[in-house]
């Protein structure tokens, strides 16, 4: 999901004179903490320094809180529609089309 798994983004970086290594883990690092692993876990888990893992997350708090809700939404998704298809609804209403029905 997140890095892409091609080749792409590994040529990009390399273009803009950055470490491939480094982009990996900082891509991995905002991955867990969108999963709501805590910095020390996850500076642990990436060889990072607990420091490293604080000016982390402060410069990527964006793409962090960005992934931690298409995260969140992706699994509201899931519950609603085992919950909604165990009732007898129609596989594939979308959100819009549920706001309606429940007055969201």
């Amino acid at each position: 999901m997140y890095p892409p798994k091609d080749n792409s983004f590994e040529r990009t970086i390399r273009g803009l004179g950055l470490d491939v290594k480094d982009s990996k883990k900082k891509h991995r690092f905002i991955e867990l903490r969108a999963q709501d692993k805590s910095q020390r876990t996850v500076a642990a888990e990436l060889g990072i320094g607990v420091q490293t893992a604080k000016r982390w997350d402060n410069k990527f708090k964006e793409q962090i809180e960005s992934l931690n809700a298409l995260e969140l939404e992706a699994l509201l998704e899931k519950y609603w529609l085992t919950e909604t298809l165990g009732h007898g609804a129609k596989i594939g209403c979308g959100a819009k089309q549920r706001r309606r029905q429940t007055g969201a």
